[in-house]
C-alpha cells in the first residue's frame, strides 16, 4: 500500500527473516538503502546488514545520518568511537569530523564511550590530527579528552594536546588569569595544567572580566 514507506518495508523485510531478524533476501535491504535516512528503524536494519558485510563505509555514513538526524544519540555515538579505533574507520571519520558536522562538539566532548585502548588511541590521534590541520576546537571538545588522558597517566599527551589547544608552550602561562575564568564559567571543561580559582567557607576568589583576579578573606579562619 506504501511501496515508498521506508518503514514498513523495512518492517516487512524483518518479519520476512529467519530467525536471526537478518533478511535472507538482500534486494529487501538494496531498494531500502535507495529511499535514503527518512526511518530510524529502516536505517538500523541497514546497520545491521553493513555489520554482517563488515563494510565500514557504509556503518560510518549511517551512523553519521542518525547523528546528524539525533536518533538513537547514544548507541550511535558508542558505535561511532568503536570505529574510531579502528584504522580504516578512523580515516572515514576523521573526513567527517573534518567537515565540522553539527553532531561534532557533543561527540568530542564525550570520552565515557571510549572503553578500550584503541578507542582512546583513536580519539587522541582525532584531535592530535585536527589540531595539525589548524581545526578550531572548543574546550568543550578538548577538555574531557585531555582529563581523561591525565588520569590515566598519559601526561605527556595530555600536555600536547592542551598546549596546542591554548598555543601556549607553558601550560600555566595565563598571566591575565583570562583562562582560568572562563574555565570557572564551567569546572566540567577544567584541567589539571591551568590555574583554578578555589573557593571555601572564609575565602573565596575568581576573575575579573579575565583581566585579572580577586581573592576574598572575611578575615575569620586561618
Amino acid at each position: 500500500a506504501a511501496p515508498l514507506d521506508q518503514g514498513n518495508i523495512a518492517a516487512a523485510a524483518v518479519l520476512a527473516a529467519p530467525a536471526s531478524g537478518r533478511p535472507a533476501n538482500r534486494q529487501w535491504v538494496t531498494y531500502i538503502g535507495k529511499l535514503g535516512w527518512r526511518s530510524t528503524s529502516a536505517m538500523q536494519l541497514l546497520i545491521l546488514d553493513a555489520l554482517d558485510r563488515r563494510d565500514i563505509g557504509m556503518i560510518v555514513k549511517i551512523t553519521d545520518a542518525l547523528l546528524r538526524r539525533e536518533k538513537l544519540t547514544e548507541q550511535a555515538t558508542e558505535l561511532m568511537a568503536f570505529i574510531e579505533g579502528n584504522k580504516e574507520g578512523w580515516k572515514r571519520l576523521y573526513r567527517i569530523l573534518s567537515g565540522n558536522p553539527p553532531w561534532r562538539s557533543r561527540y568530542l566532548g564525550t570520552v565515557t564511550v571510549l572503553k578500550t585502548p584503541a578507542m582512546l588511541e583513536g580519539r587522541l590521534q582525532t584531535i592530535k590530527a585536527l589540531q595539525r590541520a589548524r581545526t578550531k576546537l572548543s574546550r568543550q571538545e578538548v577538555a574531557p579528552l585531555v582529563q581523561l588522558l591525565a588520569r590515566t597517566g598519559e601526561y605527556a599527551d595530555a600536555k600536547t594536546v592542551w598546549s596546542n589547544f591554548t598555543g601556549r608552550k607553558a601550560l600555566l602561562d595565563d598571566p591575565d588569569f583570562k583562562m582560568a575564568a572562563e574555565a570557572t564559567s564551567d569546572d566540567t571543561f577544567a584541567v589539571p595544567f591551568e590555574w583554578t580559582f578555589a573557593n571555601s567557607v572564609d575565602v573565596s576568589s575568581d576573575g575579573i572580566g579575565g583581566a585579572d583576579a580577586i581573592i576574598r578573606w572575611d578575615g575569620r579562619g586561618v
